[in-house]
C-alpha cells in the first residue's frame, strides 16, 4: 500500500491573511434599524452608513465592539 505525503498546513501569520481566508468575523443583519450605535461606538470608524449599514472590512479589527452595543443584535458572527 502506498502511503501519501504528509500534507502541509498552512499558518496565517497576520489578521490580513485571515480575513483573506476566512472573511470578516461580524454581519450586519438587514434587521439593522440604522440607529447609529454601533457607528458611534467602533473605535476604528469601520461601521459605514447604508441600508443596512455596512462593516468596511479594511478597516475593521474585528473587536467586538459594535455587537455588545446593538440593541436589536443585528450584529453576528459570519
Amino acid at each position: 500500500m502506498k502511503s501519501s505525503p504528509p500534507r502541509k498546513k498552512k499558518f496565517l501569520k497576520s489578521k490580513k491573511d485571515y480575513k483573506e481566508v476566512i472573511g470578516m468575523a461580524y454581519v450586519i443583519t438587514e434587521e439593522c434599524v440604522a440607529c447609529g450605535t454601533c457607528a458611534e461606538e467602533c473605535p476604528a470608524e469601520a461601521i459605514e452608513e447604508g441600508e443596512p449599514y455596512v462593516i468596511n472590512e479594511e478597516k475593521c479589527t474585528e473587536c467586538g465592539s459594535c455587537v455588545e452595543v446593538c440593541p436589536i443584535e443585528a450584529i453576528v458572527e459570519k
